[in-house]
């Protein structure tokens, strides 16, 4: 008896993005990945790869920003969902058009690989507000002895208009000056 051998096509059936968003923040690109072939697949792992361009025609400038890997079943018909996290840099701003592209290395085969790439979904990206941080309420001992560790205590505020995000590096210096100084004053810490 002959052996026939019936292949997948997984398509991005649909990706979005909010409307609008802004620099420094992370937004959420969702997409589903259908199987329009007439073979299913069985618990197999399927790379996707997210692209982000400044055009709505993807072509070389587009960049490769994130890679999901997946094991999941991809039944004839359904349509999987899932969802990409992306970090906006703080300083984008204007139209930016995200695309997916599932199975892009061909961990299994289809019986089209030319329609894995999505259409583009774009968001239009405005400038990150600015944080405005600022050192207070500085708590120290008055003395201290060189041999034992002592504590600085201190309060970050933020009195720009934006809100933080992620992590930042405080450095502490010390001196004998009421008046600070980088080339007088001295490293401690970060």
């Amino acid at each position: 008896m002959p052996i026939v051998v019936v292949r997948p096509d997984a398509v991005v059936s649909s990706v979005t993005v909010p409307a609008n968003t802004t620099g420094g923040t992370n937004i959420a690109i969702n997409y589903s990945v259908l199987n329009n072939g007439p073979g299913a697949v069985f618990n197999h792992t399927r790379r996707d790869r997210l692209y982000i361009s400044n055009f709505s025609s993807f072509d070389g400038s587009a960049q490769v920003v994130g890679t999901q890997t997946f094991t999941e079943d991809l039944p004839v018909g359904a349509v999987v969902p899932h969802t990409f996290t992306y970090s906006m840099p703080p300083a984008t701003t204007g139209a930016k058009y995200f695309y997916v592209q599932t199975n892009y290395d061909s961990l299994f085969r289809e019986t089209n690989m030319l329609n894995n790439l999505s259409i583009a979904a774009m968001t239009t990206v405005s400038a990150a507000i600015p944080a405005d941080l600022v050192v207070s309420n500085i708590q120290m001992p008055d003395s201290t002895f060189t041999i034992f560790d002592q504590y600085l205590t201190y309060t970050v505020t933020n009195n720009g208009p934006g809100t933080t995000t992620g992590t930042w590096t405080d450095s502490v210096y010390f001196s004998c000056s009421p008046t600070f100084n980088f080339s007088t004053n001295n490293f401690m810490a970060k």
